[in-house]
């Protein structure tokens, strides 16, 4: 309906039958302008249109003011009305007369109720229905309006004091009829059921509570009983349920309860939670339901059972290589499905059987042969005769792994050294691997080294390996070494800081540089001793830190760093580092968890103080 004033309506004062030709809603906007004249009244009166006749027959210049029974004239109008036009005309009505609040059905929004309000005719008993209609609204405008109004009733901020939304709480405590000992009992029950130490039957206490905010808290702390998470998983506010779905500490009947959330988010929680119940993955994946795929990835919990139903279907193998408990027998399953690739994962993988492997000794590739003799399950004879056949391959990185491995016998390491010397043109990768194998005889060492001539070391870009091994072996001599390293803290700097091999006192070298590219690649070395770790952990720039928060060799309390909001605020991108470092399996799961309730809470601040 839209606004008017008397120049829109002066043109059908002289033309009173052109109204009838006008839009029914323009009509209706005229029947309830306060300034229609009567002669205006009597076209819409007498409209086909039984909401336009309504409400000009209403309207106080065509039927006087009623000044008495103002309820049994809209009970009247309102009851004889068509079912679907009740809720219409009673928003209308509402606007200058006493509608009785069961007159406005669940689907009259919100906004005509707040209208409504500006009713002076509306007698009070109706006003507290329609106020307390309003502080029961989903959406958070209504219900802040509730909380900010200065006639609200106290039963309604009371009930708003302990509001699931920030905003809400906030408008509540300023507002001036709200006693400040309300404010103190909300904040203290939410403050027990949030600590971790409060005594279990408490907090069974507070997850009755009236206030939602308090039942959240109560439904993420992973003290709670659990029973009483259950019993939490049915409440009526989603975002409580969220919360039974993310606590570590629900069980089974919890998360089954809300296996089949209608909401996305909670589903999402479900399917990460290690509790997820087996028969609930195995009949999701049985369905063929687009969101198992989302399921298994998002869940590094399955169980055996789902792991075994995954092996019949092709396009899971590389997830099963992948994930780290796939059992052996299922690894043997596939083997002979997969690219030779894959074939080389599977006899990488920690729980690859020992028949797995002395089958895929076999292989016709050497890349999966060369992963087989460097596992250490791998049977020595078997891992011998392995060793013995990739010293002689023709390519480069085959033999450079068997001579880079240190396991491997010394009368090979001496033949691949020979071959090597005999070559024209040798391989550095071979070479490197030869120069930083402590078990390599250091008569071959120096043989090696001065076969090299200066340009072979300097002139290839791609040698920085060899140049590296050169600046660690003790039989090159000192003051070439010095020169190598700091070839290695200039252009072949970053290779060096995340390569495996490197030192750690050349790492810690590296780190005194200060140059963020290479703080980049020791940030993500496996090797980096944890007081680098932790000094990179103070450089501001986001790629350091994700490197950082990924390494699976970071400290505890460098995550818990990186992760907390408070500690990220002032940097930029701090979300992509957060994200890392909380899926870091370094960081102790219940750490985790609390520091994922904290960057909520610090979401939640945020946007309430926007």
């Amino acid at each position: 309906m839209q606004s008017l004033n008397f120049a829109d309506i002066q043109p059908f004062v002289d033309n009173p039958e052109q109204l009838a030709n006008q839009p029914i809603s323009y009509q209706i906007s005229v029947a309830n302008y306060l300034l229609t004249p009567r002669n205006l009244l009597e076209v819409l009166v007498n409209s086909s249109n039984s909401q336009v006749a309504e409400a000009a027959r209403l309207h106080v210049n065509w039927g006087g003011e009623i000044v008495e029974n103002w309820e049994e004239v809209a009970d009247a109008v309102l009851r004889n009305a068509q079912l679907e036009q009740n809720d219409r005309l009673a928003v209308e009505l509402l606007k200058f007369a006493p509608v009785p609040d069961y007159f406005l059905s669940e689907w009259v929004p919100a906004n005509p109720l707040l209208e409504g309000l500006r009713n002076p005719y509306l007698p009070t008993r109706f006003r507290i229905k329609i106020l307390e209609r309003l502080a029961r609204e989903p959406s958070l405008e209504p219900r802040l309006q509730m909380a900010e109004l200065a006639d609200t009733p106290l039963a309604i901020l009371e009930q708003l004091a302990g509001d699931l939304e920030l905003p809400i709480r906030r408008a509540v405590q300023y507002n001036p009829n709200c006693p400040t000992e309300l404010i103190l009992r909300v904040e203290s029950q939410h403050n027990a059921a949030q600590d971790w130490n409060t005594d279990p039957q408490q907090l069974a206490i507070l997850a009755e509570s009236s206030w939602s905010w308090v039942r959240l808290a109560v439904a993420q702390n992973p003290y709670a009983p659990p029973e009483v998470l259950v019993k939490l998983a049915g409440d009526t506010y989603e975002k409580i349920q969220l919360a039974v779905a993310r606590n570590p500490a629900s069980p089974e009947g919890a998360i089954a309860m809300l296996a089949n959330h209608p909401e996305n988010s909670v589903r999402d929680a479900v399917a990460k939670h290690p509790k997820l119940r087996e028969q609930f993955l195995l009949d999701l994946l049985n369905s063929q339901d687009s969101s198992f795929d989302q399921v298994i990835n998002r869940n590094p919990y399955l169980p055996p059972s789902v792991l075994e139903r995954l092996a019949q279907e092709p396009k899971y193998y590389n997830y099963l290589i992948q994930h780290p408990t796939t059992s052996g027998n299922i690894l043997a399953e596939i083997r002979d499905r997969v690219n030779d690739l894959k074939r080389a994962e599977i006899a990488r993988h920690p729980q690859v059987l020992a028949s797995t492997l002395e089958q895929l000794a076999q292989d016709s590739n050497s890349r999966v042969r060369l992963a087989v003799a460097l596992n250490s399950k791998t049977p020595e004879q078997l891992r011998s005769q392995l060793l013995e056949q990739l010293a002689a391959d023709s390519r480069g990185s085959i033999r450079a792994g068997v001579a880079g491995d240190r396991q491997t016998p010394i009368y090979l390491l001496e033949q691949i050294g020979r071959e090597e010397l005999s070559r024209s043109q040798p391989d550095h990768l071979v070479y490197a691997a030869l120069l930083i194998n402590i078990n390599t005889p250091t008569a071959l060492q120096v043989q090696l080294i001065e076969k090299l001539t200066p340009e072979q070391i300097e002139n290839s870009f791609y040698d920085w390996e060899l140049r590296l091994a050169l600046g660690l072996n003790p039989n090159f001599p000192e003051t070439k070494r010095t020169i190598y390293f700091a070839r290695s803290a200039g252009s072949d700097g970053n290779q060096v800081a995340e390569h495996p091999d490197t030192p750690t006192y050349i790492l810690a070298q590296l780190a005194a540089l200060g140059d963020w590219r290479i703080n980049e690649r020791l940030a993500k070395n496996p090797n980096t001793p944890a007081h680098i770790l932790r000094k990179l952990a103070l450089d501001s720039r986001e790629s350091v830190r994700i490197n950082l928060a990924e390494n699976c060799v970071t400290p505890a309390d460098v995550l818990i760093q990186l992760a907390s909001p408070h500690g990220e605020k002032t940097i930029n991108n701090a979300s992509n580092v957060r994200d890392r470092a909380l899926k870091n399996p370094n960081l102790p799961p219940l750490e985790r968890y609390r520091l994922s309730i904290a960057q909520a809470e610090a979401e939640e601040i945020a946007k309430a103080n926007q």
